[in-house]
């Protein structure tokens, strides 16, 4: 059972259950935090449950608390202390105003080992942030805390880019709500978010954290299974080239296929470049050139636009898939005999339009030669080329 618990009022009891949950939560690896941090907590929370909008949030099984979430609004400039002064040079003092200033802080995500697996963090994590000032939550955490670290990027929070030279062990990052979205993540951030929501759009089975990236079981003739890395990164490349494959894996990586060149060996095939890209999604209706028009379906949790002609044939469609609060558009494809009349355009438009007004902020998408032409016009970025290397099957 969830409660949530507001004011500066809380029972010692329940104080002694946090501290409880702390000291198991955070004695463990990765912190490895000292039996004295668990009496600093306990006085800081007295403290912090006096702050502006402070909620906690409690899930217990009895009257056991399994795990717990605080947190508050944030005032500017970020006070001297803690891991806060690592966060401001990160971001640069203009950046903390504008991403966090009155923004949601979740200060502490803690469940006990024996109660995980039962999505206990994420359920925590979003009645926490539920009532966030226009979606405008964030939180920091270590970053060589990797599970935990892996854990909010599959949850849709994106980690905000550091200012150059400024990198250090703290990751600053930025919810699914959030209005900046992923104008201020880093670009493994925005492959995140292709990632899983290709998967969703393609139907396939949840990509899995692998060393470097995510590994997804597609299971079609000649494409049976992808690697994908946020980077160019020469030992996970190295690992994988080291590790035996079967015909029809492919290796996609966001940087030059020059990368993929010098890293692979024969018989790895270099295939075509795609183009990884963002934009803002807005609301706004979309039109198709008589005799065209456009019906809008969903499949699960896909959105499928199609431009239909007079005779109800599909002349154009595209799949939109959630990744969080980021939409990823994929599949959008003009049959032959109907291009060059602004059917992709109208698809784009339409997904976006029923992106936005589902509460997605913004789109990601990979993009071919041609297509990143189309996109460039609808006002979309291109954020790197995305390599691709692959094992040929063997046809039949």
């Amino acid at each position: 059972m969830l409660e949530v618990h507001t004011g500066a009022a809380m029972p010692p009891p329940l104080v002694d259950d946090l501290v409880d949950v702390y000291t198991e939560v955070f004695g463990a690896a990765p912190w490895h935090e000292h039996p004295a941090a668990a009496h600093r907590f306990r006085r800081r929370l007295a403290a912090d449950a006096g702050r502006d909008g402070f909620r906690l949030v409690t899930a217990r099984t009895g009257d056991r608390i399994d795990g717990f979430a605080t947190g508050w609004l944030t005032r500017t400039p970020l006070p001297a202390e803690r891991a806060y002064p690592a966060v401001t040079r990160q971001l640069g003092p203009d950046r903390v105003r504008a991403l966090l200033d009155t923004a949601f802080e979740v200060d502490e995500l803690a469940v006990r080992p024996a109660a995980r697996g039962r999505n206990l963090g994420r359920r925590l994590l979003h009645l926490i942030t539920g009532t966030a000032p226009h979606g405008r939550a964030w939180l920091l955490t270590s970053r060589h805390a990797a599970d935990t670290v892996a854990f909010y990027r599959r949850t849709g929070w994106t980690p905000v880019t550091p200012l150059p030279g400024t990198g250090n062990d703290v990751v600053v990052f930025l919810a699914p709500q959030h209005p900046h979205g992923l104008a201020d993540t880093d670009l493994s951030g925005v492959v995140a978010a292709w990632v899983h929501g290709w998967a969703i759009s393609r139907t396939v089975p949840a990509p899995t954290a692998v060393p470097g990236g995510w590994r997804i079981p597609v299971g079609l003739p000649g494409h049976r299974l992808r690697y994908v890395l946020p980077a160019c990164d020469e030992e996970s490349l190295a690992g994988l080239s080291r590790r035996p494959h079967a015909p029809g894996t492919w290796i996609k990586v966001a940087g030059e296929p020059a990368c993929l060149r010098r890293r692979l060996p024969s018989p790895w095939a270099i295939a075509d470049t795609g183009h990884l890209m963002t934009a803002p999604f807005s609301p706004g209706a979309a039109t198709a050139p008589a005799p065209y028009t456009i019906r809008i379906t969903t499949t699960g949790a896909v959105i499928v636009a199609s431009v239909v002609d007079a005779a109800g044939d599909t002349a154009a469609s595209g799949r939109l898939a959630p990744a969080g609060r980021t939409g990823v558009i994929d599949r959008v494809e003009t049959a032959p005999r109907h291009r060059r009349r602004g059917l992709g355009t109208a698809v784009v438009r339409a997904l976006s339009d029923n992106a936005a007004r589902r509460g997605m902020h913004t789109g990601v998408l990979v993009a071919t030669d041609d297509g990143r032409d189309l996109y460039r016009a609808l006002g979309w970025t291109v954020r790197s080329p995305m390599a691709a290397a692959h094992l040929p099957e063997p046809p039949g």
